[in-house]
């Protein structure tokens, strides 16, 4: 993980009620990413994922993809898990994405602070506190 190291069981282990803070810079453009590095490559079909996105029309969101490496400094993209301030994260936010065959060595998810959304319509002038 950028910035710091989380329990990798924690990610791995199938419970996905127990969570974790992967702290995404504040500044617009800025990222960070939970990286996860196999002894030799691995195939990935499928990834599972909870999300708990901070209000989208105050704090903005993130871009998150999923990106491999064979050596853990050149990554591509695989998917977009989402997209940025998408209103059915806030209904729905664990995922599970089928992708076609992926293998690498490294995989990293990464999560980019976007801009705050605008405000529907029906919410312009309207004071949320």
């Amino acid at each position: 993980m950028q910035g710091g190291a989380l329990d990798y069981a924690l990610f791995t282990d199938g419970n996905l009620e127990k969570t974790a803070k992967l702290p995404i810079p504040e500044k617009v453009g800025q990222s960070a990413w939970i990286q996860y590095e196999f002894e030799k490559p691995e195939t990935v079909r499928a990834v599972t994922f909870v999300i708990k996105e901070l209000d989208p029309f105050r704090a903005g969101g993130s871009d998150k993809v999923l990106e491999a490496s064979d050596d853990s400094e050149h990554f591509h993209e695989i998917a977009k898990l989402s997209a940025a301030n998408d209103v059915s994260e806030v209904l729905a936010p664990e995922y599970t994405l089928s992708l076609p065959p992926v293998t690498a060595k490294y995989f990293r998810f990464m999560f980019k602070r976007t801009p705050p959304a605008p405000p529907p319509a029906w919410a312009v002038g309207v004071d949320p506190t």
